[in-house]
């Protein structure tokens, strides 16, 4: 508690009484919130890989929480990735895997496996990529005429009257 007292006019005082309050708890209540569902969520995820067939989970040490963390932990023989894009690059890219979407980037999913006697050593696969059946046409400029999915083709103009 700090107090300020000052002088005013015709004998009069100003007293400032100040009440700090530290409030960091707080302010890291939605990132504990965060990283309970998070934790929560990795809990109920199985996984399969080529090598091994049998459903698994994420290693003990959940090193896709370190976004979370001032330092973040990763399994031994594991990089640790210290780059705050990358962290939060490596959580989309496993919720993308989750509803079965391709994985864009950053995603190390070789090193976040619970039985790490199977993860794979050097060069990793590269993932799938399923590609449209018939190529769409190309103008000369280079657009394909969609753009988010959507045909950029000109839509019928309604009558005026």
């Amino acid at each position: 508690m700090d107090e300020y007292i000052s002088e005013l006019m015709l004998g009069g005082t100003n007293t400032l009484v100040l009440h700090n309050t530290c409030e960091d708890s707080l302010l890291a209540a939605p990132i504990m919130l965060d990283l309970v569902l998070l934790t929560e969520l990795c809990q109920r995820v199985s996984f399969c890989t080529d090598l091994d067939p049998e459903p698994q989970g994420f290693h003990p040490v959940l090193s896709l929480l370190g976004f979370l963390f001032k330092a973040p932990l990763a399994p031994p023989g594991s990089p640790v990735v210290n780059s705050l894009f990358r962290q939060r690059s490596c959580i989309e890219n496993i919720l993308r895997a989750c509803v079965g979407l391709p994985p864009q980037n950053h995603m190390l999913l070789e090193h976040k496996m619970e039985r790490p006697s199977l993860k794979q050593v050097g060069h990793v696969a590269a993932c799938h990529v399923s590609y449209k059946k018939e190529l769409a046409p190309v103008a000369p400029n280079g657009c394909t005429g969609d753009a988010n999915g959507h045909s950029q083709t000109e839509a019928p103009l309604m009558p005026t009257t």
